[in-house]
C-alpha cells in the first residue's frame, strides 16, 4: 500500500537528505540512485525549482514534429482517463527529449506545484526538477513508479506518479506517458493498464509505418510495371481484371 511505502521512504528520505549514510538495498535501485543523482548535481530536497519551458513557437513546432504519434496517442490517452476516473488524475505524453507534448485530466485535483510542472511545453530535466517517473520511463526503458516520499524534492512528496515508454517500429524510445494523481489516490492496477496502454500505442505506431512501406512498394510495383515495354494483365481470384500497364493499353487500344 502507498501509505506504507511512502512513510517508510520519508524516514529513509529524512536520513539521506540530512547527510546520513542509507543502505543501497534498503530502496528500490531506481529510487536510490534518483537519489544521488539529485544530490550529486546539487539539488536541496527542498527546492521549488523554476521548469524550463519551450516558447509557445518551439511547442508548436515540436507537436508538429510528433503528430502522427499525437493522433494515435490522444485516443488512448483519454480512455485511460475515462478508466481512472475515481482517482482523478492528469495523464501526460512526454517526447523523448523530455518535452510535454500533452496532458488531460483533473489538475484541481493535484497540488498546485505539481500542475505548474505539469503543463505541455515545460521539459523534464533531471538536474533541474529533480528524477521523476516520467524521465526514468525515458532512461531505464520500462514502466516505473515514484511514490510520494521516493521524490528527491520534497513538493512532490504528495504526488504519484506511474509512466511507461513507448516505441517506434524501430525500437527506439519516442515518448513516455505518465500518470499522476494525489497519494491518497493510489489504486493496485493503475500500472498493468499503463503498461498495456503504451503498448497499445506502440503497436500502432509500428503498423502505421508497416502501411507506409506498403504502400510505398505498392507504388514502387506498379511504377516498375507501368515502366516495362511489354503489356502486363493481372487477374485477381474471379477472373476480373484489376490492373493493365501502360503498353498492354497500347495493344489492346483501351481509353
Amino acid at each position: 500500500p502507498s501509505g506504507f511505502r511512502t512513510l517508510y521512504t520519508r524516514r529513509l528520505w529524512e536520513q539521506f537528505t540530512s547527510g546520513k549514510p542509507i543502505a543501497p538495498d534498503s530502496l528500490p535501485e531506481h529510487v536510490y540512485n534518483a537519489w544521488v543523482f539529485c544530490r550529486d548535481n546539487g539539488l536541496t530536497p527542498k527546492d521549488i525549482p523554476e521548469p524550463k519551458r519551450l516558447s509557445p513557437q518551439e511547442l508548436e513546432k515540436l507537436q508538429a514534429e510528433h503528430h502522427e504519434l499525437l493522433d494515435i496517442a490522444k485516443p488512448v490517452l483519454n480512455m485511460i482517463l475515462l478508466s481512472t476516473s475515481e482517482t482523478q488524475p492528469i495523464v501526460i505524453l512526454t517526447a523523448a527529449n523530455g518535452v510535454i507534448l500533452h496532458i488531460i485530466g483533473d489538475k484541481e485535483s493535484l497540488s498546485v506545484q505539481e500542475t505548474f510542472y505539469n503543463t505541455p511545453g515545460v521539459i523534464c530535466d533531471d538536474k533541474t526538477l529533480g528524477v521523476r517517473a516520467t524521465t526514468l520511463a525515458l532512461h531505464q526503458k520500462k514502466p516505473i513508479s515514484l511514490c510520494g516520499s521516493e521524490h528527491y524534492l520534497e513538493i512532490f512528496h504528495e504526488s504519484l506518479c506511474y509512466a511507461a515508454p513507448v516505441y517506434d517500429h524501430n525500437g527506439e524510445i519516442i515518448a513516455s506517458i505518465s500518470i499522476a494523481t494525489s497519494l491518497k489516490k493510489y489504486h493496485p492496477h493503475t500500472m498493468a493498464m499503463l503498461t498495456a496502454a503504451a503498448e497499445n500505442i506502440s503497436m500502432q505506431m509500428q503498423k502505421k509505418d508497416l502501411d507506409k512501406k506498403k504502400n510505398y512498394l505498392s507504388s514502387l510495383v506498379y511504377s516498375i510495371c507501368n515502366a516495362r515495354p511489354d503489356g502486363l494483365v493481372a487477374r485477381d481470384m474471379k477472373n476480373t481484371t484489376v490492373y493493365v500497364n501502360h503498353a498492354a493499353e497500347d495493344i489492346f487500344d483501351l481509353p
